[in-house]
């Protein structure tokens, strides 16, 4: 047996995109020389997108202090409600994050964990999430209890794994939507139900779900939710969503206080984090360059940026 694969497909051919990939492909940057087969680990950025990044490093260079003090917050203010439109969230529940694991770590440190009580994860979670529950666990006293799930288990299998899993100890339950190292769809609808009946809140780590899923934020019945939108749905690096449905309920507070402490939803300060490298406080407003989600059309478009001289002019 062969230890590579190769499909060959000529122009007009091709049984994934169609007739017109030559056309489809031209939208990234990427090298043309590589397949490019791991979107999921980086994402890629189109073109487009990167163009409007450029636009935004560059307003930013020419004017910090009118950027940061009169451009950026209402930047992100509208990049945080296109987002939530995006993802179907109620109001005051989403803030933006870096990443899903800047996510992860936020509803962690939220958690009051004491000793000897569990927090519950599958051993198909993402390692840097698994590593961040175990950090959090060890620094209460609390212990990391993980549901076995066999590769291609089924829904209720997955489901009883989990339950399996719940004890009275049990303060937090973390779950995949897209399993990272397996591909796996997990049921989290059905664990979150397993873990309301013990009155464990679910955080759902849905670092592939926007852009490749479905997402409605108002009727999931996940506690706290994270995504990406840097992977496929085609924003910059470093773009991400929190969610949590009851933030009266469960606060969730940035490790890093700043400006920001008091005037963004769920009591999430990232949004404003003091004066950090200007690329990473951009990518917040660049995500409204972003396509629209390709199988929803109920959501809202996501508009073109301004150029820096249309932005002067409405400010």
């Amino acid at each position: 047996m062969p230890s590579a694969y190769v499909l060959v497909v000529h122009h007009g051919q091709n049984p994934l995109w169609g007739d017109d990939w030559p056309e489809v492909r031209a939208h990234w940057p990427l090298d043309w020389a590589v397949a490019h087969l791991n979107h999921g680990s980086y994402g890629a950025t189109p073109s487009a997108v990167s163009k409007a990044r450029r636009a935004l490093l560059h307003e930013s260079d020419v004017n910090p202090v009118r950027w940061f003090r009169r451009v950026l917050p209402g930047a992100v203010r509208e990049a945080r409600e296109v987002i939530r439109q995006f993802l179907g969230a109620p109001p005051g529940t989403l803030a933006l994050v870096t990443n899903a694991s800047a996510g992860v770590s936020a509803v962690l440190a939220a958690t009051e964990l004491g000793v000897g009580e569990e927090v519950l994860v599958s051993d198909h979670a993402y390692g840097a999430v698994r590593f961040a529950v175990e950090r959090a666990a060890e620094r209460a006293g609390a212990s990391v209890r993980v549901a076995r799930l066999a590769l291609g288990a089924t829904d209720d299998e997955v489901v009883a794994a989990f339950a399996g899993g719940l004890r009275d100890c049990t303060r937090l339950v973390v779950v995949d939507a897209v399993t990272s190292p397996t591909a796996m769809r997990l049921p989290v609808e059905g664990v979150a139900a397993e873990a309301h009946r013990g009155g464990v809140p679910v955080l759902v780590d849905a670092a592939h779900g926007p852009g490749m899923l479905p997402v409605d934020l108002a009727t999931t019945a996940a506690d706290f939710w994270v995504g990406n939108l840097h992977k496929w749905a085609c924003a910059p690096a470093g773009t991400a969503a929190l969610f949590v449905a009851r933030p009266a309920a469960h606060p969730v507070a940035t490790p890093i206080v700043s400006w920001g402490e008091h005037d963004v939803p769920v009591h999430l300060g990232r949004d404003r984090d003091g004066r950090r490298p200007r690329p990473d406080r951009r990518r917040h407003r660049r995500v409204t360059a972003a396509p629209e989600h390709p199988d929803r059309p109920d959501r809202p478009s996501l508009p073109d940026p301004e150029t820096p001289e249309e932005r002067f002019r409405h400010a």
